[in-house]
């Protein structure tokens, strides 16, 4: 598995669940925060408390605070994220 084949990271009870582009989900035993502490420096960008996406898998952003990625799920924007969220990935994105 290459870093660039991970879309999101889902944070779910203590665990972490990874969605792959080959639409794999691995479950693992670490927290988000592990994850969110290895993958920002790679271009993810943790868009709420429970969910950390790969900036390049970014196909739209909705006005509603959603993220539309490249597999087809969504991932929402937290109200209080959205500002550096636009700052940072504004070259990503569609918005509609």
């Amino acid at each position: 598995m290459k870093i660039e084949d991970i879309i999101r990271c889902e944070g779910w009870q203590k665990y972490t669940k990874i969605f792959l582009k080959d639409g794999t989900v691995i479950v693992s035993s670490y927290n988000l925060g592990v994850f969110r502490n290895m993958l920002e420096s790679y271009g993810f960008f943790s868009t709420h408390k429970s969910h950390l996406v790969n900036n390049t898998h970014i196909t739209r952003y909705l006005k509603d605070g959603t993220v539309i990625l490249s597999d087809g799920s969504n991932a929402p924007v937290a109200r209080r994220r959205k500002e550096d969220f636009m700052e940072q990935v504004v070259k990503y994105l569609k918005v509609i």
